[in-house]
């Protein structure tokens, strides 16, 4: 892993802790990569803090939460044995429940969603995953559903976010 953070990746407490999940970080040394984290994301917050006029403990207390929530994702997903996109990937689920709901009305939508989000945020929740973590992520398939649940997107909309057009069905 390397030992320099990114500005770009202050934001990415995600992506910090799934990389340390899949390359096999033991918990010991993710502890120390979170404090590493902590150390960057505080000299930023502490910059931007006192260009603001801003307390400078405010910068501190930020970046321990940020540092707790990047070891709490570790050992989640540690814990389950993955982060929700490995078990139910955003852009493959958002489309099967977008071509589910072409046709639905749109007062029926939340109800037509019920029945293919629900078993998967209950077996997060079996995984591990708090109800928040899971319902967050039902929420991020949802979303992904809005572009399948008219027609498929047009080719260049796929391409723009680096996927392929859909096969025929």
């Amino acid at each position: 892993m390397n030992a320099d953070i990114t500005l770009s990746e202050l934001g990415q407490i995600n992506d910090i802790a799934w990389t340390m999940y899949r390359e096999g970080v033991p918990p010991d040394q993710a502890r120390f990569w979170a404090r590493r984290a902590r150390v960057s994301i505080e000299r930023v917050l502490a910059k931007g803090c006192s260009e603001a006029g801003v307390a400078p403990e405010i910068a501190t207390t930020l970046a321990k939460r940020r540092e707790d929530e990047i070891f709490r994702l570790y050992t989640l997903f540690s814990r389950a044995g993955g982060a929700p996109w490995d078990f139910y990937p955003v852009r493959e689920h958002g489309e099967k429940l977008g071509k589910t709901l072409r046709g639905v009305a749109e007062a029926d939508l939340e109800a037509a969603m019920a029945p293919y989000l629900d078993p998967i945020k209950a077996d997060l929740m079996r995984r591990g995953f708090p109800e928040e973590d899971a319902e967050g992520w039902c929420e991020e398939i949802a979303g992904e559903s809005g572009m399948w649940m008219d027609d498929d997107p047009p080719a260049e909309w796929l391409a723009l976010c680096g996927d392929e057009a859909p096969a025929s069905p």
